[in-house]
C-alpha cells in the first residue's frame, strides 16, 4: 500500500458537541481538525461500547440520544399497534415502505436532525394511505 501513497498525515475532521464552535451564519457546529493522536481515544471509546444504553453511557443523556430512544419507541409502537394489526396482502408493499422509513435517518447532529424531520414527513404521508383499525373492523362487518 505504501507504493500508492506518498506519506502525509492522518487527520480527522470532527465536530465534538462539547468542543466545536458554532458557525455564526448557520448555527451548526464547525468541524475541527484532529491529528493521529486521537486514534487511541477512538480505541478507548470502542472498548467502552458495552456501556451504551446503560446509566453509565457518557453520551446517553444527550438530547440527540434521548430523541433516538423516543423515536425507536414510537416506531415500535406504530408497527405493533397500527401496522401489524391491519396488515394484509393488499397493503403489504405500503407496510414495507412505512417500516423502511427509519433507514433514511443517518448522520450526526444537525444532519441527523434534518433527516429525522424528513423521515417523519415521509412517514406521515405514507400513513395517510394506511387503513385505520376502525375502518378495517367496519369492512369486516
Amino acid at each position: 500500500m505504501s507504493e500508492q501513497f506518498d506519506g502525509g498525515t492522518l487527520t480527522f475532521h470532527l465536530a465534538p458537541p462539547l468542543l466545536a464552535r458554532r458557525d455564526p451564519v448557520t448555527g451548526h457546529p464547525r468541524k475541527m481538525r484532529f491529528g493521529a493522536w486521537i486514534a487511541p481515544i477512538f480505541k478507548l471509546l470502542a472498548r467502552l461500547k458495552f456501556l451504551r444504553g446503560s446509566w453509565a453511557d457518557p453520551f446517553g443523556h444527550t438530547a440527540e440520544r434521548q430523541t433516538e430512544r423516543r423515536m425507536i419507541a414510537q416506531y415500535e409502537t406504530l408497527l405493533r399497534t397500527r401496522i401489524v394489526p391491519n396488515l394484509n396482502a393488499t397493503n403489504h408493499a405500503l407496510a414495507v415502505e412505512i417500516a423502511a422509513v427509519p433507514l433514511a435517518i443517518r448522520g450526526f447532529g444537525h444532519v441527523k436532525t434534518a433527516a429525522e424531520a424528513d423521515a417523519l414527513k415521509r412517514q406521515a404521508l405514507l400513513l395517510r394511505h394506511w387503513p385505520e383499525a376502525h375502518a378495517a373492523h367496519q369492512a369486516a362487518e
